[in-house]
């Protein structure tokens, strides 16, 4: 029953709804409001990304150093 139900909901959302329907970029808009959103958010996700890389990396280096301070 559960795997009916999700094709029913896939049909209609393919067919009926506007979720279907091309973006803003596919009808040749990339100056539109909505692209310039959708880049500030892969650009803020990729920062938070780098960021947290690098606070892992230093605490890795920090823990080596306390690590050969303590072991000398």
């Amino acid at each position: 029953m559960k795997t009916v139900l999700f094709y029913i909901v896939a049909v209609y959302c393919f067919f009926v709804s506007s979720f279907s329907w091309a973006c803003t970029v596919c009808f040749k808009d990339p100056d539109s409001a909505m692209v310039k959103g959708a880049n500030s958010g892969v650009l803020l996700l990729l920062g938070v990304i780098v960021f947290v890389l690098i606070c892992f990396a230093s605490l890795i280096f920090y823990f080596r150093k306390r690590a050969q301070k303590v072991l000398r």
